[in-house]
């Protein structure tokens, strides 16, 4: 499958790629505390990180054509929206297709560098200059003190509360109770979420997804706060576990860049808003998500026409 693209960008090397453009998408290709939030240093850290990012030049679209390389922090737990395809050990999935099919569309030549890390070390990584831009992350105003995140969502995320099966909870109002213990990502927005929404409960962070769904799982935990898509990959492997029928919030998430670069925030956004319009994420949603959130019967949203959210259930 081929989609359109607007002939008066003009970008090195850009031409075939425009033409080319998330072609293949038909086929199968192989996401509290600052201190816990892995934001600790503040804004005065966070400015002096990158000085010169916007000057003449020195945008990382200057640095990506110069140089052919990009160097990308990305954390690949989080099925079906980044991960290593078990067959190859390559990076894969929606994230992943959609930042390679950007960079091929700014120079089909321009390599990409995964830095793969935890994912509460992106934006540290981001600030202190070791990896050009990070996955899609939640836009907290907390993060925006380290960097750029942009105006426009890489990806709308449902954030549902996966309760263990025996639990007697069926509403969201009583997993705000002293005795509800909810299990966290350490360092995603559902950490400083759950506290907001549920002051009450305990909220205990892990390191990955795997330990907060054990935890769960083993009737430790009364319900992890899960993204939609990373609910839907626990529900296809966790029979045990149910969601509450309703989301409990909905993510904005979008890439960020470093402070100061105008030139990367206004061309990345142009290109997603293009995409939007043009209902090319919603053809790269439902092949990643869409189609087996349906199935599960699990809430999802794409970026559609114009870059408004349209309900994709």
């Amino acid at each position: 499958m081929t989609f359109e693209h607007d002939s008066g960008i003009e970008t090195s090397g850009a031409n075939a790629s425009r033409r080319a453009m998330f072609r293949g998408l038909g086929t199968t290709a192989g996401l509290g505390a600052v201190a816990a939030l892995g934001l600790a240093g503040g804004p005065a850290q966070a400015q002096s990180s990158s000085p010169a990012a916007g000057s003449a030049g020195n945008s990382l679209i200057d640095k990506w054509l110069r140089t052919k390389k990009a160097v990308l922090g990305w954390e690949f737990g989080s099925p079906p929206m980044q991960f290593k395809d078990p067959a190859t050990q390559k990076p894969a999935g929606y994230t992943v297709e959609l930042v390679t099919q950007m960079l091929k569309d700014l120079d089909p030549g321009i390599e990409i560098e995964w830095a793969e890390m935890p994912f509460g070390q992106l934006v540290p990584a981001l600030a202190a200059g070791k990896v050009d831009m990070i996955e899609p992350v939640t836009n907290l105003p907390i993060r925006a003190l380290r960097g750029w995140l942009l105006e426009m969502p890489a990806h709308y995320a449902s954030v549902l509360a996966l309760m263990n099966g025996a639990s007697k909870i069926t509403k969201r109002e009583q997993l705000n109770e002293p005795n509800v213990r909810i299990a966290v990502l350490q360092g995603g927005s559902q950490q400083a979420q759950a506290s907001i929404l549920f002051p009450k409960a305990k909220i205990v962070a892990f390191p990955g997804v795997p330990e907060a769904v054990g935890e769960v799982a083993s009737g430790r935990a009364d319900c992890t706060l899960q993204s939609g898509y990373t609910a839907l990959n626990v529900l296809r492997t966790n029979r045990g576990l149910k969601p509450l029928a309703a989301p409990i919030y909905t993510d904005f998430n979008t890439f960020m860049v470093p402070e100061g670069d105008a030139k990367a925030f206004m061309w990345i956004n142009n290109w997603l808003r293009f995409q939007a319009s043009k209902g090319n994420l919603q053809v790269l949603w439902d092949k990643w998500i869409g189609e087996e959130a349906r199935k599960y019967k699990v809430p999802t949203q794409y970026v559609g026409p114009q870059g408004i959210p349209v309900d994709a259930t």
